[in-house]
């Protein structure tokens, strides 16, 4: 949301129209983490509170290390993962976490996020269930799949669409 509000900045828009337009999009965004470890910033004293074990993932946890909705172990496989995560977005009858209301019309994007810790090759393959699952489960992609890495050799500015199965089996 904030590259789009500064965006909108950077060409001219006022803040009254800055911030309707970041609560427009905040207001159809949904987001869910899942990592196998917490963050360590270089340079800091590593803090064992809270670390996972190394056959344990947590669902839901925020990038600067805020609790996450469960601690799953053994670490399930990327499918049951993948499942979990929609279910908690996207899933009607969950008062609390169906944030998207209108899954049903299609028109959404979706972006398989990476901070550092997958290879290209791992994020792909992420994409590529979330997009299968979303097609099989909820509502097929009518728009595109972005796929961002902030890895030392990161994607380029990528997309692939995704109208058939077949248009997903390599990330762009």
């Amino acid at each position: 949301m904030h590259k789009i509000a500064g965006a909108a900045a950077a060409k001219g828009a006022s803040l009254k129209e800055v911030a309707q337009l970041a609560a427009q999009v905040n207001d159809g965004l949904v987001t869910v983490g899942a990592s196998l470890d917490h963050v360590h910033v270089p340079g800091r004293a590593k803090d064992d509170e809270g670390l996972l074990a190394d056959d344990e993932l947590e669902l839901g946890m925020g990038i600067h290390n805020e609790p996450g909705s469960k601690k799953l172990k053994p670490v399930p496989e990327l499918g049951n993962i993948v499942k979990m995560m929609l279910e908690q977005l996207l899933d009607p009858n969950d008062k609390d976490r169906a944030y998207l209301s209108d899954i049903e019309s299609g028109k959404y994007a979706l972006m398989v996020n990476n901070l550092g810790g997958l290879s290209v090759l791992e994020l792909g393959a992420i994409a590529k269930e979330v997009a299968t699952q979303l097609r099989k489960s909820f509502r097929p992609l009518k728009h595109q799949i972005f796929i961002r890495s902030t890895n030392k050799y990161p994607l380029p500015q990528t997309h692939a669409t995704s109208p058939s199965p077949a248009s997903t089996s390599e990330p762009s």
